[in-house]
């Protein structure tokens, strides 16, 4: 999985220096984005990567054990407080979802649809 996630970075940075070299004479494009990567290769513990536009990644451990991509100022907090390691599938989208909904009453620029 390690592999997998290097892989991607480097081709997140190529096609973001690719694309950003070509739109040089069109207006300002942002070509930022961020990626979950994750999965499990049979035998072996799933894992999980944050993917920066860079390249670069990081991987969740036991003190980070999830990553939040987007507005993350008012439903980070509760996922904090309930999801560690062992924390179950459904205990942790019930988290996230409780997350989401303190969100969005709280920004008003962050809306449906919601993603997991």
């Amino acid at each position: 999985m390690f592999d997998v996630a290097e892989l991607f970075g480097q081709t997140i940075k190529r096609a973001i220096s690719h694309s950003s070299e070509e739109q040089l004479s069109q207006a300002s494009v942002d070509f930022s984005c961020t990626f979950l990567v994750g999965g499990q290769i049979r035998g072996e513990a799933p894992r999980l990567f944050l993917i920066y536009p860079q390249g670069n990644f990081i991987e969740a451990t036991s003190d980070t054990p999830y990553f939040q991509i987007g507005e993350s100022k008012y439903g980070k907090p509760i996922i904090d407080r309930v999801v560690r390691p062992e924390t179950g599938i459904g205990e942790a989208l019930k988290s996230a979802l409780v997350s989401f909904d303190s969100t969005m009453k709280s920004n008003l620029s962050v809306g449906l649809p919601i993603d997991v």
